[in-house]
């Protein structure tokens, strides 16, 4: 980072924040950037076990319309 600092007295709060502003800047750590990339096949996997629990559900609710 670069930071102007002007030696007249006259910008010295202009002078401070940019300093502190500066100092902040400094004590951030940078990481690689991650990407969320979601599998196609656990995708599938996923949708395959929604529409099992689905189908499920349906006969078990269609067998106590039946008992009754």
């Amino acid at each position: 980072m670069v930071c102007n600092v002007a030696p007249s007295p006259a910008f010295a709060s202009e002078t401070l924040a940019s300093l502190q502003f500066a100092q902040k800047v400094s004590a951030v750590e940078l990481r690689l950037p991650r990407r969320h990339v979601e599998d196609a096949e656990e995708k599938r996997r996923e949708a395959a076990i929604k529409q099992k629990e689905a189908a499920k559900k349906q006969k078990d609710t269609a067998k106590k319309t039946s008992k009754k």
